[in-house]
């Protein structure tokens, strides 16, 4: 009887150690496979920082110039790009794309190779006369794609970091933040559509709402610029908004 009962024990030790190894291994053979689907991903977008480089014998071109041509370049190979967003000294200088809905770049780089880093991605609903750009990313390990929109937390990291840039096909836009918030994601902070005058009462208003004071003339505004990251806190989104003003 005791003998039975030692092998009966002892079936159950293999066992419970087989089904712990087994998952142990997927479970590591699966986080291997992300850390180096991340690194493919950080390694696509290192590359297109240096598209922006001037060629030698073009130290004539402005910023500006420098801008769009970054721009035209990416798009020739990637038809969906639609602007470019630079923030200095932060690790945000990377196309945006626009596609047919908001699921395919959330898992997709530019190029088309799935990636769980993703892309940085307009609102499908975008249109070229839309007065509000809306441009989700991931809140990426570190500070990849939007995951440095965190530090802005902080208003000291404001003070450093106030104005973006953005580059459409059509013009080159200097963005000072003006707002800096957290919201739900069925807020109404993602309103596209405006009447005469709502954008303006949209503007103060996310103003008011910021987690901090920001001095800002909101009357200078051309069209709003909104960043939007997840906050790992369910439907929570942290959002960073810009006016749009023509450099």
């Amino acid at each position: 009887m005791r003998k039975s009962t030692s092998t009966s024990a002892s079936k159950g030790f293999r066992l419970v150690y087989f089904l712990t190894t087994a998952v142990f291994l997927i479970f590591s053979t699966a986080l291997l496979a992300r850390s180096a689907e991340l690194r493919r991903g950080n390694a696509f977008y290192r590359r297109t920082e240096k598209i922006s480089e001037a060629p030698a014998g073009d130290t004539a071109l402005t910023e500006a110039q420098l801008l769009s041509r970054q721009l035209a370049r990416f798009a020739e190979k990637h038809p969906d790009t639609a602007i470019w967003l630079r923030l200095p000294d932060t690790p945000l200088d990377h196309p945006v794309m626009l596609g047919e809905d908001n699921q395919f770049y959330l898992d997709h780089l530019p190029d088309g190779r799935k990636n769980a880093l993703g892309s940085l991605f307009l609102d499908c609903r975008t249109g070229k006369d839309s007065q509000h750009l809306i441009v989700y990313g991931h809140n990426g390990p570190g500070e990849a794609m939007f995951g440095f929109l965190k530090e802005y937390g902080s208003q000291d990291y404001f003070l450093e970091h106030r104005t973006l840039t953005v580059t459409t096909p059509d013009s080159v836009y200097l963005c000072p933040i003006f707002s800096v918030r957290w919201v739900e994601a069925d807020s109404d902070a993602y309103r596209l559509e405006f009447e005469d005058g709502d954008l303006a009462d949209y503007m103060k208003q996310a103003a008011e709402d910021s987690i901090y004071r920001i001095d800002a003339d909101l009357g200078q505004a051309e069209k709003v610029l909104t960043l939007s990251t997840c906050s790992g806190r369910g439907s929570r989104r942290l959002i960073v908004q810009a006016m749009m003003v023509q450099a």
